[in-house]
């Protein structure tokens, strides 16, 4: 991966959760560049003398931060997958999507089992994600063939799918 940003998030109270987090509750939040070999001790202690329960998250770059490592999703549609772009970086030669060239990138991998077109959309119900969403065929970042891209959030993008051909698609956050 191209960065090694943390973080770390408490969860403390009641009510239900958005993100993990209680929406009645302070969370705070530290993101910092943790280097390899580093013991850190965290303090989690509560204001004004306050006790009570919580929960200590850890979150790193996602997974699929990386165009080498993509989230393979399966070959059949209708298919569904979570993600998220927090902490994700952009890589060197990685293009614009979108025309957007700023983001924090996240990349999936998808061969469809047969041809025709299809449907690609983001939805994010509770989240301030703005989503740029592009769709590539090809096997390097400096052979990436725009197929189709989206940056209004508000129309899935709808491109010709053909069998067995690999599709890079690239969730980017402005």
């Amino acid at each position: 991966m191209s960065s090694s940003l943390t973080s770390a998030t408490t969860c403390s109270g009641f009510g239900t959760p958005t993100n993990g987090c209680s929406p009645f509750n302070e969370s705070p939040e530290i993101v910092f560049e943790a280097q390899s070999g580093v013991e850190y001790r965290i303090a989690v202690d509560g204001r004004d003398g306050a006790e009570g329960t919580f929960e200590l998250k850890f979150a790193g770059a996602p997974a699929n931060d990386d165009f080498a490592a993509p989230t393979v999703i399966p070959a059949e549609p209708p298919q569904s997958v979570y993600g998220t772009t927090r902490l994700a970086t952009a890589e060197l030669g990685e293009p614009d999507h979108a025309g957007d060239a700023d983001g924090h990138s996240v990349w999936f991998s998808w061969t469809p089992a047969a041809s025709g077109p299809v449907i690609v959309g983001t939805c994010e119900p509770f989240s301030n994600l703005d989503s740029v969403l592009a769709v590539y065929t090809g096997s390097t970042l400096g052979t990436l063939t725009p197929v189709g891209s989206n940056d209004d959030g508000l129309e899935p993008g709808v491109f010709p799918g053909c069998r067995g051909t690999d599709s890079e698609v690239l969730l980017n956050a402005v």
